[in-house]
């Protein structure tokens, strides 16, 4: 596992038969399509969007990168989000 998510991390979770569990005629959301058992140990959903653990990674690393960058913890952007409109990103 590579920062929780499966090593092959291009196999979507929701799609049809073919490479990287994506298929044109199949298609997520088809009634033919089949999904993971664990979206949240997979990056992908369909192929364009991510999972919702892989989201959380790009939000906490964002996230991340403003408090570091303006000193304020996430505690404080809640309490004072005008703080946050004043630091260049």
């Amino acid at each position: 596992m590579i920062a929780g998510f499966e090593e092959d991390v291009l196999i979507v979770c929701c799609g049809g038969p073919g490479r990287y569990g994506m298929s044109s005629t199949v298609p997520c959301g088809d009634a033919a399509a089949t999904t993971c058992r664990d979206p949240s140990a997979r990056l992908y959903w369909d192929g364009v969007h991510l999972t919702e653990a892989a989201n959380r990674h790009v939000a906490n690393a964002w996230l991340g990168e403003i408090n570091a960058s303006t000193g304020v913890s996430r505690k404080q952007g809640a309490k004072e989000p005008c703080r946050l409109g004043r630091h260049r990103i």
